[in-house]
């Protein structure tokens, strides 16, 4: 798990080893470019964005104030779900109030890709009441204990 460059570490991490069963990736998305090639290992991913982010755009694009440019949160988790054979299987609830959860799964699939989308909240995720509470972190370690190594 990490947060905003240790989100985009954790991608990294995910995209060259096969030693994880699933990460978590809060405040960050692919770089511009960036797909998930056949030859990665599956794994599930768990990534929470905040909407207002213009760190690392929501919607992607540019960083505010450095040239790097950002895939949507949204192509990044369609990148794991697709790469997962998850293809079009997503389903849009929204458990509270300021929150939007994409879920992507399969009956018998091992692996599970999500996004939390945080509405209203920017790069600073600490803002939302589902991170201040701590909950987020509950979430985090429940996707990993849903989601144990694959042999």
């Amino acid at each position: 798990m990490g947060y905003s460059n240790g989100g985009a570490f954790s991608y990294t991490l995910a995209l060259q080893t096969d030693k994880f069963a699933a990460i978590a990736s809060l405040s960050s998305s692919f770089f511009e470019g960036r797909t998930v090639p056949s030859e990665t290992a599956k794994l599930s991913v768990l990534q929470i964005h905040g909407e207002d982010d213009i760190v690392v755009p929501y919607d992607g694009g540019q960083n505010f104030n450095l040239p790097i440019v950002f895939e949507s949160a949204m192509f990044t988790v369609t990148q794991w779900a697709n790469h997962n054979g998850l293809f079009n299987n997503l389903i849009i609830e929204t458990p509270e109030e300021n929150i939007i959860v994409y879920s992507f799964s399969v009956e018998n699939n091992p692996y599970e890709v999500k996004l939390y989308c945080l509405e209203g909240i920017n790069h600073n995720l600490s803002f939302h009441p589902f991170v201040s509470s701590l909950r987020c972190y509950v979430e985090v370690w429940e996707f990993f204990e849903d989601h144990p190594k694959q042999d």
